[in-house]
């Protein structure tokens, strides 16, 4: 097992992981083909630079959400390493079902020196936390919805509550 550890942990491994992470995120942009050039010809280019500049500001306040988490749970992570882990860990999601993120986010977080309880405890609280921010911001949508579901949708974010 220790060697298995030695291997995993050995620099060369690590880069092409990430270079997997990373070709399969190309991998989703070149899949659109033809179609990127025709979406980026009708792009905006100062509503372009808005997406990015709030795509940035959104990453920037979703690790010091998970900072906080960190550091409420005394986890010895500077914002730095929590940024590290949390942008790392997103490209997990580029990879068939979206279960590398989980897989990074404990390994990265594991590599920081946070222990197992603060990785699973931090994961779980952000989650609670992204889905009750999702659930608020659906809320008028509830008019669409046939009027039996509304209450079931209601109380979804009470349960995460």
């Amino acid at each position: 097992m220790t060697r298995l550890k030695r291997i995993f942990a050995h620099p060369a491994v690590k880069t092409a992981y990430f270079l997997v992470l990373l070709g399969a995120a190309a991998y989703y942009l070149v899949r659109w083909g033809d179609r990127l050039s025709e979406l980026l010809a009708q792009m905006e280019p100062v509503w372009a630079l808005a997406a990015l500049a709030a795509t940035i500001l959104a990453g920037l306040y979703y690790s010091f959400i998970q900072y906080t988490i960190y550091r409420r749970l005394e986890a010895p992570a500077s914002y730095a390493t929590v940024f590290r882990i949390i942008t790392i860990s997103q490209l997990g999601k580029y990879l068939p079902g979206k279960i590398m993120f989980v897989g990074n986010y404990y390994l990265l977080s594991r590599a920081a020196g946070i222990s197992n309880l603060q990785v699973g405890t931090s994961f779980v609280i952000s989650q609670a936390l992204w889905m009750l921010t999702a659930s608020l911001c659906a809320l008028p949508v509830l008019s669409l919805i046939d009027p039996a579901l509304r209450y079931a949708v209601l109380l979804f974010p009470v349960l995460l509550l």
